[in-house]
């Protein structure tokens, strides 16, 4: 969402100052960007004008509202600051101090009117008639004006715009992205295609023979879809899985011969009639102390 805002907003303010530049960044760090550009430059007449800088603010801030019912919302809050440069001690106002009177540099408000009249009207201009609004059309009704202090080590003077961006968002669409305990998800009836299986606490050591110890999820066909086995001559974890053939064939995330050569494995997506779909469970109690599929997680 935040970047394709800045996007969107860079292209705009391209469309009213070709010339402008523009960044994005925190403020501490656009200090040390603003030292590498040239803060003033040459116009047509040859006199010495500013440069024209305009940032946006990385967002610091936002809500998630969740309520109880009704769909979920995001804000986040926005700052777009157009900016001139005028050499240091400038003055806010030319008034009748002698100070004032002597001052060769031009007031900051005199600046600040034109910031607003050269960038930032017709950037709203822009703005209102923007894809932009089309997709947060309540960012014209919230639009505060800022005028900061200057910053940076150069009497920058700047008008800034505040924005609250809005947008729906569906928090369902994220209940598949939780690892969840693969022993307490999976069921008879369960398809594993598409789905990541992720293997934790692989520092835990293995079961040890005797006895035999075996846990499996088992195909309809009989075949393991995932089987992790300790016996006196097969120890291992297998994934049943698709070679680049499209056939079936067996991966070892586990082996004892080799120890753990993958944290996580994720089923192929199989058409119609060929899922990974787990007909029954097969689960031998192994002691806590040992590592199991009890370790395993899916989503």
């Amino acid at each position: 969402m935040i970047l394709d805002i800045i996007t969107l907003i860079r292209d705009m303010v391209k469309m009213v100052n070709p010339l402008a530049v523009f960044e994005c960044d925190q403020a501490r760090m656009l200090n040390v960007k603003v030292d590498t550009m040239e803060r003033f430059v040459t116009d047509s007449d040859g006199n010495r004008v500013s440069s024209d800088f305009v940032y946006v603010e990385e967002p610091t801030t936002g809500y998630y509202d969740t309520p109880y019912r009704g769909y979920p919302t995001q804000r986040t809050i926005m700052q777009v600051y157009f900016c001139k440069f005028e050499p240091m001690a400038n003055d806010a106002y030319k008034g009748d101090t002698k100070f004032s009177q002597n001052s060769p540099t031009i007031g900051r408000l005199e600046l600040k009117n034109q910031i607003e009249e050269q960038m930032v009207r017709p950037f709203l201009y822009l703005l209102k008639n923007s894809q932009l609004v089309k997709q947060y059309p309540e960012i014209m009704s919230t639009v505060r004006v800022l005028y900061p202090s200057p910053r940076f080590d150069a009497n920058e003077v700047s008008v800034g715009l505040e924005f609250t961006f809005k947008q729906d968002w569906c928090i369902d669409m994220y209940k598949d992205r939780i690892w969840r305990p693969l022993l307490e998800v999976v069921k008879p009836g369960f398809d594993l295609s598409g789905r990541t299986l992720f293997f934790d606490r692989q520092d835990l050591p293995m079961p040890v023979y005797p006895p035999v110890w075996i846990q499996a999820l088992v195909h309809a066909a009989g075949l393991p879809l995932l089987a992790f086995s300790i016996s006196q001559t097969n120890n291992f974890v297998g994934q049943l899985t698709v070679d680049g053939n499209g056939d079936l064939v067996v991966d070892y995330p586990w082996t004892e011969e080799d120890g753990w050569k993958k944290s996580s494995v994720t089923y192929p997506d199989m058409e119609p009639g060929s899922e990974f779909i787990v007909n029954s469970i097969e689960i031998d109690d192994i002691p806590e102390q040992y590592w199991s599929l009890k370790h395993c997680y899916i989503k």
